[in-house]
């Protein structure tokens, strides 16, 4: 067509209504939610097991609230060696052993340091404790220095033997990878099913032929008209399938498609068409290409104009 004397920007008639495409929570249901899930499971797993065996550290349940707030009953701790007590210092949170002939380990943080000919030897305190540890300990009893602590972790811990442990893990490792492959699996898809539609979808020759007839003037009001009234008829056709309403569907059906014909969008015609001629599963099923080939119309009548 020729210039156009008025200037259409497609994104000032988009207006998206809620019966044309999912909204935002269910975007983000579907979507982003499961992705999130996904990664905090997979990151969980790699910091209650992966990590540990990787660096040789030791995960520890945590069984009395001593040093609560911080770490609360029931976490997982993951300590590792230490490998020069010189670098500990008030502060840090360490994991000692006592009393020689008692096995019991004890996460507890530095509050004083003191240096003996044998090296340094600390004393300890739990954050929710209100007096210092009645030990001192030196290197000989220091297990470990803690790294983090997954909150709740360990009470799934201790309730499984090392067996159990293990084919758990094996387990939840077999099904986030089942699901991460079936997320790709299912992006592939809807990559495909939201592809930009392929080839022209308006027929210049056809707007050309209708700006003969009716006059330049005529065939862009008739164009503009028909953008800015696309995202409605295509909302109201949404309706017409989810409600299941014949009578409705029709008129939905022939205000979209003839229109769209008249002005050469013969696939929009034509799926629109197919929206009033199938039963409802068939139609709902074509809701998308509908909304892929309106998109596209959309473009092409707004670049026709501007030709």
């Amino acid at each position: 067509m020729s210039t156009a004397t008025a200037t259409l920007t497609p994104a000032r008639h988009r207006v998206e209504p809620a019966a044309r495409r999912p909204g935002i929570v269910h975007a983000l249901v579907t979507r982003v939610l499961p992705g999130v899930l996904l990664v905090a499971l997979l990151a969980l797993l790699a910091a209650l097991i992966l990590v540990p065996r990787l660096l040789g550290w030791a995960p520890l349940t945590v069984l009395s609230g001593s040093m609560e707030p911080t770490i609360p009953t029931g976490s997982q701790i993951v300590i590792s060696p230490v490998a020069d007590v010189e670098s500990l210092e008030v502060g840090d949170v360490i994991t000692v052993m006592p009393y020689p002939d008692d096995p019991t380990l004890v996460t507890h943080r530095i509050v004083e340091r003191a240096e003996t000919p044998a090296g340094p030897s600390f004393r300890t305190q739990g954050d929710a404790n209100d007096v210092v540890d009645p030990w001192e300990v030196t290197e000989t009893q220091v297990r470990g220095e803690v790294r983090y602590w997954v909150p709740a972790a360990g009470y799934v811990a201790t309730a499984l033997s090392g067996h159990t442990k293990a084919i758990g893990t094996a387990v939840i490792a077999a099904a986030l990878f089942c699901y991460a492959a079936l997320q790709v699996v299912r992006a592939g898809r809807e990559r495909r099913a939201e592809d930009v539609v392929v080839g022209p979808v308006v027929d210049r020759e056809r707007l050309t032929r209708l700006e003969d007839e009716v006059g330049h003037e005529a065939a862009v009001g008739m164009v503009e008209r028909f953008v800015d009234m696309l995202p409605t008829r295509v909302a109201r056709l949404h309706e017409a399938v989810a409600a299941g309403e014949v009578p409705e569907l029709r008129d939905a059906s022939l205000s979209l498609g003839g229109t769209a014909s008249m002005l050469g969008a013969d696939r929009l015609a034509e799926v629109a068409a197919t929206c009033r001629a199938a039963d409802a599963a068939i139609a709902r099923e074509v809701l998308a290409e509908l909304d892929r080939l309106a998109d596209a119309t959309e473009r092409e009548l707004v670049a026709a104009q501007r030709a």
